[in-house]
Formats: C-alpha cells, structure tokens, sequence
C-alpha cells in the first residue's frame, strides 16, 4: 500500500526559477510514528534534492506515491512534471516591454541573486548599459527613490609603515619627496648645466656639479622665502641689519643659488614626449607625486572633487583668469580630495588642465572618471561630492555603474534631467527618480551667488 505525499510547486517570478517545497501535514517535532498514514521527518529526502523556497507564492499540489518496496525518498518521481520550470524564460530578463517598476528592472551590484548563465559581473555591466541616460528604459518618475547604497570596502588610513603618530615633519616630508625624485633632479639640472655652460664671470666661479644634500638646503631656503618675504631676492644676502637673515649665508652662497636656480631642471631638454605633452618639463615630478598620493594614504569613504588654481603669471598657453579663485591667474587643476574627518583636504588625485580634454566624454565627467582611477576608488562602495559643474545623470550613472555613491547640485538644464520639476514657494519640494535609484530632488532656498543669476542658473540636487 503506498502512502501520499504532497509536495507544493512554487510558480516563480521571471527572476528566478520556480523550485520545489517539502509540506508535511504533520508536527515535525513530534517523535513518535506516525498513524496518519504520512511521512514524519524521519522518512524525509535528504535536503541536498530540494530547495526550500522561503518567499510565499502561488502553489499547486502533486501527488507522490511512496512504494512498499524500501525505495528511498530520494528515487520517487513526479507523477507530472513536464511543465517544471516552463513559466521560467531566461531571456525575458531582456524584455524592454514590460515598464511596471514592481517587476523592477535594475538589479544593485550587491545582489547576487540573478539566475543566470553569464557571470554576475557581465550580468551587471549589460543591465548598467540597457538603462543608461539616453535609452528607452532611462526616465525619471514621480515614485518614492529605492536608492542603491553600496557597502564601503575601501581600507582607509597611513599606508606606510615607519609613519605614525610619533613622526617627525621630516619623515612626513620624506614620504612625498622620495629619493627617486631627489636623485632625478641632481641628473637633469647637472644634465642641463653641461649642455648649456654658462657664460664665464669673473665674479662667479665655473659650474660644479650637484649633490642631493645641496638640492635639499637649496628647496629649504626657497620655502623660507615664502614665509620671509623680502623685495628681491639679493636682500637675502644683504648685510643690513634690518634685513639681514644669517640662515642664507650660512647655508649657501648668493652666486651658488643663482646658478642652481638657473639650472635647475626635471626632465631632459632632448625628451621626445615635448612634441605631444604640455607639460613634459615637469612630468616626472606630476608622476612621482601622484604616485605617493596614493601610496601613502587612503581617504575616508567621503571625497569630494573640485578644481583649483595654482599662481603663475608666466607665458604658457594653459594659464587661466577665474575671478573667484585667490590666486586669480594661474594653472588649474582638478584635485580628489578627502571630505571629512582629520584628513579632510588632503589631495588623494590631482590633475593639470592643459586644455586637451576633448574626447568621447563631456570634459567635467571625463576629470572625475579620471581622478577616481588614478586614486584607485572605483568599486569600492566611496561617496562622492560633486558642485554643479560636474553633476550630470551620465556620470552618476556610470559612477553607479562602478559600485561609487555620489551626492551633488546639479544645474537643472543638464541633459536628460527631468524638465517637470516645479516649485513654487520657499520650502516646497518636488523630486523625480529613476528605477537605477538615482534621485533628483529641487527645493526653493534663498539664493546667494554672483550677481545677475536668473531662472537658468537654478538648481537642484542629485543622488
């Protein structure tokens, strides 16, 4: 006499198969035989056959005979199972019919539930693709935001071992001017001096070649300049009592620090990267630095980036006049900077603008994708700040894309913001999301910024 047993079929939802769920009639708990004629847990399959499914869904009973002849449970058979499975269809992950964002249609990087046979990564890249700004799926709606938070896996903090809490300025200093970068200026400034000899004086001895001790005497006595200004550079030396300073002599000689200062160089005249790089003359020094940026130190999850402007007044084509920046005429540079905490400000990327952004993307978006590779942030679950001039849709979806949170204002004329956004007094509120958990709230504030600011220059908030 065979005794049934039901077992309940999950119909499941496109994104993952349907599976099958053991349901006993009977207190699993309960150690004596049964007397209803069905199985107790002690003649239940083994759990390696079947998947318990813990979300509720629609169900349909199957009959299971259990035989008198001993067969384990784990040999039985449906009675019908040819439609096992068969609501289930790996390619409608692909459908772009259905908009209803209950069937949501962005999956978060950390969700690694998608049936698939692709691996997860290709998985995430193709669904990135198929709802970037600009495709049928990409629209802003008046829905409550479902953001996607990712878990931060960065490991911030001093990287070097010998630096602590006790180090002196002079370690500190030492982990950004590296020997390397020592010993490349003593070869290119004795380099230069001998292919371009000074004209001989007879109140100036002839050249001698330097030494990595005497470049560092030279470099502090020009920070010190900065901190004792005097009107040229000769009253340094001067024997005036009310402006002398005995540091300079006695360090070095008046004619020995013009001559250095006249041959100091960073990279060989003869370099064949002058054809195509702006800045080959100091491209060694840009390339140390960034390295040590990143050696060195490692931000908090909060980053910001933003520009700034370094003061030079000489002839070069990249120099640039922006009003609002202290320095007023100078060279700008895109700077990666911690947000908060005790390290707040310190430049974890930075880069020179030369006026050769020109590519396939937007310059501003091109600067942060360039800087969060350079510090190695991507895919690390970091928060990124951003002022209006950065904010877009595409970049927030890329940064997305690549496992980044990021917060900013953004201008309202941006392309493929929303253009229904309206708000009519102080304190009102309207905001508009997307189904990849971006989320573009505008709210009326008392405006403050550069005179003549009108209705385009309104902005609103991005996540």
């Amino acid at each position: 006499m065979s005794r049934p047993l039901r077992i309940n079929r999950s119909r499941s939802s496109r994104y993952s198969p349907a599976v099958r769920v053991l349901r006993f009639d009977e207190d699993p708990d309960d150690p004596q035989p049964s007397t209803s004629g069905r199985p107790t847990m002690r003649s239940a399959p083994s759990p390696h056959h079947y998947l318990f499914e813990t979300t509720p869904g629609r169900s349909e009973e199957v009959e299971m005979t259990e035989p008198d002849d001993g067969t384990v449970m784990s040999d039985y058979e449906l009675e019908d199972d040819s439609d096992l499975d068969s609501d289930f269809n790996p390619e409608d992950l692909d459908s772009d019919d259905d908009d209803d964002w209950d069937e949501l249609e962005y999956v978060s990087a950390l969700d690694s539930s998608v049936d698939s046979d692709q691996p997860l990564s290709v998985t995430l890249e193709r669904l990135a693709k198929v709802n970037a700004p600009g495709t049928s799926r990409f629209e802003w709606k008046k829905k409550e935001n479902v953001p996607r938070r990712f878990a931060f896996a960065g490991r911030p903090g001093v990287k070097l071992d010998y630096l602590s809490a006790e180090s002196s300025a002079k370690d500190v200093f030492d982990s950004f001017f590296t020997q390397q970068l020592w010993e490349k200026m003593v070869e290119e400034t004795n380099r230069y001096a001998d292919q371009n000899p000074p004209v001989s004086s007879p109140h100036m001895k002839n050249w001698s070649a330097t030494e990595v001790a005497e470049l560092q005497r030279y470099l502090g006595l020009r920070m010190l300049m900065g901190v004792q200004p005097r009107p040229s550079f000769r009253d340094y030396w001067a024997t005036n009592p009310l402006l002398r300073c005995s540091v300079f002599p006695e360090k070095m000689t008046r004619d020995r620090f013009d001559a250095i200062t006249a041959n100091l160089h960073f990279s060989d005249n003869e370099d064949p990267c002058a054809a195509d790089d702006r800045l080959w003359k100091i491209r060694p020094v840009i390339d140390i630095f960034g390295q040590q940026f990143k050696t060195v130190f490692t931000p908090e999850q909060k980053v910001t980036v933003d520009e700034s402007l370094f003061a030079y007044r000489g002839r070069h084509g990249a120099v640039q006049f922006i009003a609002s920046k202290r320095a007023r005429f100078g060279l700008k540079a895109y700077k990666l900077c911690a947000s908060d905490g005790p390290a707040a400000g310190y430049t974890s990327a930075f880069k020179v603008y030369m006026g050769q952004d020109r590519g396939s993307l937007p310059a501003s978006m091109k600067a942060v994708t360039d800087l969060m590779s350079a510090a190695s942030l991507f895919d690390k679950g970091y928060e990124l700040y951003t002022d209006n001039w950065y904010s877009s849709p595409t970049l927030f979806h890329h940064l997305q894309a690549r496992k980044t949170n990021a917060v900013g204002t953004v201008r309202l004329n941006r392309k493929f913001m929303p253009k229904d956004l309206r708000v009519t007094k102080k304190g009102q509120i309207d905001s508009r999301s997307t189904a990849t958990g971006m989320l573009a709230p505008k709210v009326v504030v008392d405006y403050v910024g550069t005179k003549g600011a009108g209705p385009s220059d309104q902005m609103a908030r991005l996540a």
